[in-house]
C-alpha cells in the first residue's frame, strides 16, 4: 500500500499542512473533503461526497506522477486538466500570497465598461490577500448599486461584489437584459476590474447571486456555464426555471451548490427546483426567510449573511469570511 513517506518531500510537506491546519478530527461518519477527514452534515449532500472524491483522486494523481512511466488520469466528474488543476492546488493553498492592504478606492466604484453599458463593484477594503468574486444581479424596477449594497453587507465586505446594471426601465430604475445581455456584462466588467485591481482578485469560478428577475435570467446563464458558476445563490426568483433538463445541463457542465430564499414561510416552489437539483446529483439549500416582502432589503439579506457560508464551503479562497470554508 503506498504511504506519504513514498511521495517526495515537496508532496510530504503538502500534505501534512493541511492535515495540521485542517484540525483533523475522527468521526464515525467522517468524509474526507479538500484531502482531511470531515464530519459531512447532512445539507451538504452529494457534491461533498463528489469533491471529497475529486481531492483524493488528484491527491493520488500526485503520487502517481512520480512514478516512472505513469500517465495522467481522468479525476471522476472533471477532465484531466481539472485533475492537474486539482492536485495544484492542493500543494500549494498553504503558500498564501500577502500583499499590502489595499487602499485609495471608495467602498463602492463603477466599473469601466463599453460604451451603453455599465456596473459597480464594492470593494474589499484593507484585503491583504487575493479576494474571490461574487456576481450580484438586481430584480426589475432596480439598480445595480442598491442590489451591491446589500450583497456587499452579506458577505461581510469580503469579496469583490460586481454588479452589472440592466436597461432602462423608466426613471432612475433599471431591469436586466436577459442571459446573454447579463453574461456580456459580466465579461466585461470581470475584465475590467481583474486590469484595476490586479493580484487583489483571486482566479477561479464565480458565485452567482440573482434577485427575482435576475434570479430568473440567471438560471439558463448558470446552468449553461456550470465551471464558471458552480455556486448559485437564487433570491425570490429562479425556482420554476429549474427543469430536470436544466439541471442536467448545470451538473453536466460544473454546477455544484444551489442556494434557494424565499420571503415566505414555505418555498413550495423552491423545495420541488430543489428535488431536482439534487436528482441531478447537486446539493441544494432552501430557506423560507419569513420577511413576507419580495424585496432586497435588510431583513432578506441578514437571513442571507446567516446561510451564506453553506454555499460557499470547500473553497479555501472564502476562508478568511467562513474559517472552515476549505475544509
Amino acid at each position: 500500500m503506498a504511504s506519504i513517506d513514498m511521495l517526495p518531500p515537496s508532496a510530504r510537506r503538502a500534505l501534512r499542512l493541511r492535515a495540521k491546519s485542517g484540525r483533523v478530527q475522527r468521526s464515525q461518519r467522517g468524509t474526507v473533503v479538500a484531502g482531511i477527514l470531515h464530519p459531512c452534515r447532512s445539507s451538504c449532500g452529494s457534491v461533498a461526497s463528489a469533491l471529497a472524491l475529486r481531492n483524493l483522486t488528484a491527491l493520488f494523481c500526485m503520487f502517481l506522477a512520480w512514478i516512472p512511466g505513469c500517465k495522467k488520469g481522468r479525476v471522476p466528474g472533471g477532465s484531466a486538466s481539472s485533475a492537474d488543476a486539482s492536485a495544484s492546488a492542493a500543494s500549494s493553498v498553504h503558500a498564501p500570497i500577502t500583499l499590502p492592504p489595499l487602499t485609495g478606492h471608495a467602498w463602492m466604484e463603477p466599473v469601466k465598461m463599453p460604451q451603453g453599458r455599465s456596473a459597480v463593484v464594492a470593494v474589499p477594503l484593507g484585503a491583504t490577500e487575493p479576494r474571490p468574486i461574487l456576481i450580484g444581479v438586481h430584480g426589475a424596477s432596480d439598480r445595480a448599486e442598491w442590489a451591491c449594497g446589500g450583497y456587499r453587507i452579506a458577505t461581510h465586505d469580503y469579496p469583490f461584489v460586481i454588479c452589472p446594471q440592466g436597461l432602462p426601465a423608466g426613471g432612475d430604475k433599471f431591469t436586466p437584459g436577459g442571459a446573454a445581455r447579463i453574461a456580456r456584462d459580466i465579461h466585461a466588467a470581470i475584465m475590467s476590474v481583474r486590469a484595476e485591481f490586479g493580484r487583489y482578485v483571486a482566479p477561479g469560478p464565480l458565485v452567482y447571486a440573482g434577485f427575482s428577475l435576475g434570479a430568473i435570467q440567471g438560471v439558463p446563464l448558470v446552468a449553461a456555464t456550470g465551471a464558471k458558476y458552480p455556486r448559485v445563490v437564487l433570491i425570490e426568483g429562479g425556482d420554476e426555471e429549474w427543469t430536470p433538463a436544466m439541471a442536467a445541463t448545470f451538473a453536466r457542465t460544473g454546477g455544484e451548490m444551489v442556494l434557494m430564499l424565499c420571503a415566505s414561510t414555505s418555498c413550495s416552489g423552491f423545495e420541488r427546483a430543489s428535488q431536482i437539483l439534487k436528482g441531478a446529483g447537486m446539493a441544494a439549500k432552501v430557506v423560507p426567510a419569513g420577511t413576507g416582502r419580495h424585496n432586497l432589503d435588510g431583513e432578506m439579506i441578514s437571513v442571507l449573511s446567516e446561510h451564506f457560508p453553506w454555499v460557499v464551503q470547500f473553497d479555501d479562497r472564502w476562508t478568511g469570511l467562513v474559517p472552515d470554508a476549505g475544509h
